[in-house]
């Protein structure tokens, strides 16, 4: 249960949809009660396939200012708020008095307060994201004041929540080592299992190195995430025009849904702001090096294992990289600073060779640890301990 996870225009739905993809084909029987909202496509055939029963309800818009008000004078965090409905709760509490499951699985602590104690069923939380550790971040990279003290209290409050809701889960999912000694270090003490984000090797991996374009960066995220939105602007602003001074010929393109205005303004003859697309593929098999300029984040980013199956060389903050044991200057260019940016990517740019045997050790390292088919695998007999 949590969001409606199609299309997959974001990390959350991706990592969502192929869980549900991979549990089914490894036997299970799914069936998924989410939100949606105007912008979802109801049920496509790509989501039937996997799902014996699909049920939703119709969400409330987001960040609605009582919520908001909500959030800044009581003990729920608005992130919580934000995504409960009564209408919610009884219909996960009808679902579940009218079929039979063995386990539920809940996408997010933000879904915790739709699910009531009355169901006495196993439940497992799939943490995508340690929400307080993301919150923190936001708060610390903020420089609206109010915002940043907004964000601040929310942090707080949410790392209240997460150590009191959690205990009433059977075992909890995160998604990276870092992500579970974040949690240990709030003093969680709890079943923890990794379950890492992935990719469909086999999805991405066609490549024809003929259709790379010279001199193209890529960055790839939904563009209604501020972490995404902080990250490339802040490259657009800060490192960018120091490239094009070495290179009059790169461009930059941007590829994910609802760019902001502040984000299509900055376009111009050598930045490309794309907005959303149906497919990835044929932009990540044209970059000649993806980007990853994030400065807020947590989880794994599906952005760089994308990139990784198709073989392209990648530059990233440690933070845009966090939770993916890759190597620096091996697998992956890991740069926080303006300078080790500029030189990784002007490295890449100027170097076919350099890049191409970056590229294929990082294809041998995601096919090796990444691979949906495998992740879910080990869920699955997770999962068995508690059925």
């Amino acid at each position: 249960m949590g969001r409606y996870p199609w299309p997959l225009n974001d990390g959350w739905k991706i990592r969502t949809f192929n869980l549900i993809k991979w549990m089914s084909l490894q036997g299970y029987v799914v069936d998924i009660v989410s939100y949606t909202n105007n912008d979802d496509e109801l049920s496509p055939d790509e989501l039937c396939k996997y799902c014996r029963k699909i049920f939703y309800i119709k969400r409330k818009n987001k960040y609605e200012l009582s919520d908001l008000m909500r959030g800044l004078f009581f003990r729920t965090p608005f992130s919580i708020i934000n995504y409960y409905s009564n209408e919610m709760l009884n219909k996960i509490l009808d679902i579940v008095d009218n079929n039979s499951y063995d386990l539920i699985q809940v996408e997010d602590i933000v879904m915790d307060k739709c699910i009531s104690n009355q169901i006495n069923l196993p439940k497992i939380l799939d943490m995508h994201n340690v929400e307080s550790e993301l919150m923190k971040r936001y708060s610390d990279n903020e420089h609206n004041i109010l915002k940043k003290l907004y964000a601040r209290l929310t942090a707080s409050k949410l790392s209240k929540y997460e150590k009191s809701a959690i205990d009433s889960y059977n075992c909890l999912f995160v998604c990276s080592e870092n992500d579970r000694k974040i949690l240990l270090r709030n003093n969680t003490k709890f079943n923890i299992e990794i379950i890492p984000n992935g990719v469909d090797i086999a999805h991405y991996s066609y490549n024809k190195a003929e259709e790379e374009e010279e001199n193209t960066l890529l960055f790839v995220g939904a563009m209604d995430y501020h972490a995404n939105i902080s990250g490339i602007i802040h490259f657009i602003r800060n490192i960018f025009p120091s490239i094009k001074e070495r290179n009059q010929s790169v461009k930059l393109r941007v590829v994910g849904k609802n760019p902001p205005k502040k984000l299509s303004d900055l376009a111009d003859e050598s930045i490309e702001i794309i907005g959303a697309v149906n497919d990835v593929r044929p932009y990540l098999y044209k970059a000649t090096v993806v980007i990853v300029p994030l400065l807020v984040g947590g989880g794994t980013r599906l952005k760089i294992l994308e990139a990784m199956a198709t073989k392209k060389a990648i530059v990233s903050t440690s933070v845009g990289c966090e939770g993916i044991p890759a190597i620096n200057g091996e697998t992956i260019s890991i740069a926080d600073t303006k300078e080790e940016f500029i030189d990784a990517i002007m490295n890449y740019l100027n170097n076919k060779t350099l890049r191409n045997a970056t590229g294929s050790r990082a294809y041998n390292f995601v096919s090796d640890n990444f691979d949906w088919m495998n992740i879910v695998n080990n869920m699955c007999l997770i999962h068995s301990r508690y059925i």
